[in-house]
């Protein structure tokens, strides 16, 4: 077994460095108002993937073995980068000289303090995924096996979950609405109520009916917040800020997981489930509660360093002709927008 974990810590360090490089790739390829397009595009295509490859899995273990399904897998991830190698990325925005990783998380850090609609939704989600996402996979299963005849109602409710996201991605091709934030926030509400029927023994047709709802409300939600930072943060800090990102949300969820058991075996996986969904419920409100996450807009912005990160980007403050420094000026919606 030890293999298999070693496996799976070094995938999940490989994900970490993945994933905020290819939130900054991905304008860096097509003209930005083709961002949300291309979002959408590649989202339904990983929801498609990811409703067909657990039956595709299946048959590749029972028809050609568990190890020889494990180095198919393995071959899509070098012919992934095999593709990768093929991408020629267009110059965007300020550039931005590398650094230690510490003086990059620095530079994240300050973008991400500097605009309020950025740092509350990664800090509300990093208590969502807490309290709903852990332990709905880790109790899920259980409650459906005890309450609706068969632990076999988990993996519906997922697919049921996946054609929601599928549909939510073909929808971002068509819709942009004047408050993405706004809307995404509240159509994925519909994730922590899911959560709390289910936990509550509700009718399964309702659970199913909400689970649609939850996948739909998050693909869209995920789609309208990457497009955001395309649009709103500086491009030579938008994976600096993905980093944080997905670093914020995710921190605490291996916290979840192992609060999952003792906390069922104290109250019972159904009330735990509970709990944790009224939680989620009232934290994705309070992510409304800030201005700058209702109002926030869908057309770009011109964005630039704030002053501290751009001084610790170039060592200096760049100094005008006239003899005086260029102050970034902050809009209180989006967070620094121009230097005067």
């Amino acid at each position: 077994i030890w293999q298999l974990v070693a496996i799976e810590a070094l995938f999940g360090g490989a994900q970490a460095f993945f994933e905020p490089a290819y939130s900054g790739l991905l304008p860096q390829t097509l003209p930005e108002s083709l961002v949300q397009d291309a979002r959408a595009l590649t989202e339904s295509v990983a929801n498609v993937a990811m409703l067909l490859g657990p039956a595709l899995a299946t048959a590749l273990v029972l028809g050609v073995g568990a190890g020889e399904a494990f180095a198919i897998d393995a071959a899509t991830f070098v012919f992934s980068a095999l593709l990768l190698t093929r991408v020629h990325p267009r110059p965007r925005g300020e550039s931005a000289a590398a650094g230690s990783m510490l003086h990059e998380l620095r530079v994240g850090f300050r973008e991400v303090r500097s605009r309020t609609w950025v740092w509350v939704i990664i800090a509300v989600f990093t208590g969502a995924v807490l309290c709903v996402y852990a332990q709905w996979f880790a109790l899920a299963p259980v409650i459906a096996r005890d309450a609706y005849g068969g632990a076999g109602v988990f993996g519906v409710l997922e697919a049921i979950g996946g054609a929601g996201a599928v549909c939510g991605a073909l929808l971002a091709l068509r819709w942009q609405p004047e408050r993405p934030l706004l809307t995404g926030m509240l159509l994925v509400l519909a994730w922590p109520i899911e959560a709390g029927a289910f936990a509550l023994h509700a009718p399964l047709g309702f659970v199913l009916a909400w689970s649609f709802a939850s996948g739909f409300g998050f693909s869209l939600l995920m789609i309208w917040w990457e497009t955001a930072l395309v649009r709103h943060i500086p491009p030579g800090a938008l994976s600096r800020v993905s980093a944080w990102d997905w670093m914020g949300s995710l921190a605490l969820l291996p916290f979840g997981y192992l609060a999952a058991g003792p906390l069922a075996e104290m109250f019972g996986p159904a009330t735990v489930l509970a709990v944790g969904s009224a939680v989620g419920v009232v934290l994705l409100l309070v992510g409304l509660l800030p201005r700058s996450v209702r109002e926030l807009g869908g057309e770009p912005t011109r964005e630039r360093f704030t002053e501290s990160s751009a001084q610790q980007l170039a060592g200096q403050v760049e100094i005008e002709p006239g003899g005086e420094a260029q102050v970034a000026h902050v809009d209180p919606l989006v967070g620094t927008v121009d230097q005067r």
